[in-house]
């Protein structure tokens, strides 16, 4: 008896505590130890692209497995390192055993120089020329939006016989077919027999003031990048959404892009006020969506319906009319015939 008495003193007897359910030890000096609490070291954060973030599962005791939702905007590694590549939210999940834990995370994009800018652009920018005749060729710019399709202005292809390419590299293509193109909007979508870099279009609005770049063949000069700001978001004339911006713009410059300092395409360069001082307009490049590219033609069949802008003297005008003094702006870009013509029929 003796024996069982000294047996039960040192058993550490426990009582239940009123309504808690949880049992607490009745000697002073006695506790339990608790589990460490797990939880992730970031549960919200922004990311810029290109940028990378560390995550860490903190307290976890058992293998730990990541997880993303959308490896199109941000992959992670095993270990937990969250690489940002493109714009959008994405959910990154750490499981470990049967429990999930999520952190979100918004990728923006980042601010480029002007210097990167240019270099990431001037890969898919190209020179357009149309051939019109034996004396003469509309040259402007164009640009890449998919692997061999082209965007620039109408007015530049309007009446060509040939159109050729010319890649940053000097390489003379020609196009063979005209996906689409809408003469009141002054654009054209062409394909080119080719695989290339292509711009990305913007995503991140239009601001007045905010810094803009025009890259393009102002006269044949070409690869010419400039600088510029918004001067107005959003001028619409005869149904038309564009652009106004001080980024300079010559003839030749048409149909190439104007850049925001993400790199991507704002707008289609297309015009200017020659009477005024810094007066350019670029096509908002919104306005790419109306033109249809459900029945793509030969640029032979382009030439027969568009070659009446040319050889009627009928040049693409546009006229501000809307709180603006009328002028009539004309955006004729022919020129005499260069000798790169032949490297364009000769590889036709």
């Amino acid at each position: 008896m003796k024996r069982l008495k000294k047996l039960l003193a040192a058993v550490t007897i426990c009582t239940l505590l009123a309504g808690g359910g949880i049992l607490s030890p009745v000697y002073e000096g006695a506790a339990y130890v608790q589990a460490a609490a797990v939880k992730l070291n970031v549960t919200n954060s922004e990311l810029k692209i290109g940028a990378t973030l560390q995550l860490k599962l903190n307290g976890a005791e058992k293998t730990t497995r990541w997880y993303s939702n959308n490896e199109k905007i941000a992959k992670v590694s095993k270990s937990g390192l969250v690489t940002a590549l493109g714009k959008g939210t994405v959910k990154i999940t750490a499981v470990t055993g049967t429990k999930k834990y999520t952190s979100t995370i918004k990728i923006i994009p980042k601010e480029l120089t002007a210097t990167e800018v240019y270099q990431k652009t001037e890969k898919a920018t190209t020179e357009v020329i149309a051939y019109l005749s034996e004396e003469e060729y509309s040259l402007g710019t164009g640009f890449f939006i998919d692997d061999g399709v082209l965007v620039t202005n109408y007015h530049v292809v309007a009446g060509g016989k040939v159109i050729g390419i010319v890649t940053y590299d000097g390489k003379v293509l020609p196009a063979t077919k005209v996906l689409g193109y809408d003469r009141d909007i002054d654009i054209a979508i062409l394909k080119i027999d080719t695989q290339n870099e292509v711009l990305t279009t913007n995503t991140e609005g239009v601001t007045v003031g905010e810094t803009v770049y025009s890259l393009g063949s102002p006269l044949g000069l070409t690869a010419t990048f400039a600088e510029g700001m918004i001067s107005a978001a959003s001028r619409v004339l005869e149904g038309v959404t564009y652009i106004q911006t001080t980024a300079p713009m010559s003839r030749g410059n048409s149909g190439g892009p104007l850049l925001n300092r993400y790199g991507q395409v704002m707008g289609i360069n297309t015009w200017q006020v020659s009477e005024g001082q810094n007066l350019n307009f670029s096509i908002h490049i919104k306005e790419l969506e109306r033109v249809k590219t459900t029945n793509p033609i030969t640029v032979t069949e382009f030439f027969e319906l568009s070659k009446d802008d040319r050889e009627e003297g009928q040049e693409l005008t546009y006229r501000l009319t809307k709180g603006f003094e009328t002028q009539e702006l004309t955006t004729d870009d022919s020129l005499s015939l260069p000798s790169i013509y032949l490297e364009i029929t000769a590889s036709y």
